[in-house]
This record gives structure tokens, sequence and C-alpha cells, in this order.
């Protein structure tokens, strides 16, 4: 799958509502972390897709810790990590996806 020189894996979080796609996708995540390829993981967070959103957010954050790079907005980063844009950008090291809320 990436042993044509890929450097970069890019990926959103939107697949994990739907079984087969997040399977899919985490499967994906698995064979890029193997072969050295840089994941990139947008949170790109829409509820409304989501059978349950107001528990979603544990399966999000495990899915995203397989990322080196995570995009993600300033709603975002307050739903996942719980912390204002302005903390985020002065201290960078709590929009970790170990952090907990």
């Amino acid at each position: 799958m990436f042993d044509q020189g890929a450097h970069v894996f890019v990926c959103g979080t939107l697949g994990q509502a739907f079984t087969e796609t997040g399977e899919a996708t985490r499967s994906a995540v698995s064979i890029a972390r193997k072969a050295d390829v840089c994941v990139l993981i947008d949170v790109n967070w829409r509820p409304v897709f989501f059978k349950d959103p107001q528990n979603v957010r544990p399966a999000i954050t495990d899915f995203v810790k397989q990322a080196d790079i995570v995009k993600l907005t300033n709603d975002e980063a307050q739903w996942m990590f719980g912390i204002d844009p302005s903390t985020a950008m002065q201290e960078p090291q709590k929009v970790d996806p170990n952090h907990q809320v």
C-alpha cells in the first residue's frame, strides 16, 4: 500500500462514524505506521454523523493518538482537550490526545 514512496497518509475522523469505513481507516493508519509513513489526522468533528455523539470522544481520541500530526479547529480543541484556543496557542503541550478532560 505504501511501497511507492508515500511520505504522508492523511485521513479524518468522520469515517469512524461508520463501522466498515472506520475499520478500513484504522487498518490503513496501522499499515502507514508500520511503513514509517507520517500520519496526519484531521479531526473534522461532525456530530451529526455519529449515532451517539455524546459518548464518541474517547474513541475519536484513541484514533487521534495514532497521528504524528493532528489538524483541529478551536472548537475541536475545546471538545477534545477541554482547553480554549488561547491556552492551546500559549501551551501547545496541552493539545495532547493523552490529556484527560
